[in-house]
């Protein structure tokens, strides 16, 4: 069965009431997957303060607060698997990705950080971050061709994700075959991280 929840990850009474109606209506929650984010590409000087807020808020304090909220009820049950989404530029930069960069810099350090202190109470916290992916939601890059060239130059595999990319990571790092696994970023990203 699949049941759809609305919530705005922006404010914390929203995700401590998603919390509450997952394990209500499904016990607790062993799988936590944290896809919310805002991309953002500016240059650093065009960037407002609104702008900022959008991207931090949705992609780390929404993050950092809804691993909270779920992951209390892992803790209570010895046992769960948070996964964040990160990016490539986790570990890079690339002009107009300050704040997106920044941001997903935080993921990855918040990952290793969670994992760190939960880890042994039986949550596991990981993190996968992926190139560009090619989804609907991306559109306004894909049209970009000139940025669509520079994105691809980086990619040693010499082609962007499709989200049947990141499935094998993903079913990874949500089973047990990933129970010694925590802390860690793995990068579904054709090479770009090794080649930076």
């Amino acid at each position: 069965e699949a049941h759809a929840y609305q919530a705005d990850v922006c404010a914390r009474a929203d995700i401590e009431r998603l919390a509450e109606a997952v394990t209500t209506r499904q016990g607790a929650a062993h799988i936590l997957v944290n896809s919310a984010g805002v991309p953002l590409t500016k240059s650093a000087l065009d960037v407002t303060e609104e702008d900022w807020d959008a991207v931090m808020d949705t992609g780390l304090k929404g993050m950092f607060f809804t691993c909270l909220a779920f992951g209390r009820s892992m803790v209570t049950h010895g046992y769960g698997k948070i996964i964040n989404l990160a990016s490539t530029y986790s570990e890079s930069v690339a002009s107009g990705k300050s704040v997106y960069a920044i941001a997903k810099a935080g993921v990855a350090h918040l990952t290793r950080a969670l994992a760190l202190e939960w880890a042994p109470l039986g949550v596991r916290v990981n993190a996968l971050a992926p190139t560009l992916t090619v989804t609907p939601t991306r559109q306004v890059v894909l049209a970009n061709q000139e940025r669509m060239q520079s994105i691809l130059a980086r990619i040693p595999m010499g082609r962007y994700a499709q989200p049947s990319d990141l499935v094998g990571a993903g079913l990874f790092l949500a089973s047990q075959a990933s129970d010694f696994v925590t802390g860690q970023t793995l990068f579904v990203d054709g090479g770009w991280n090794a080649a930076r």
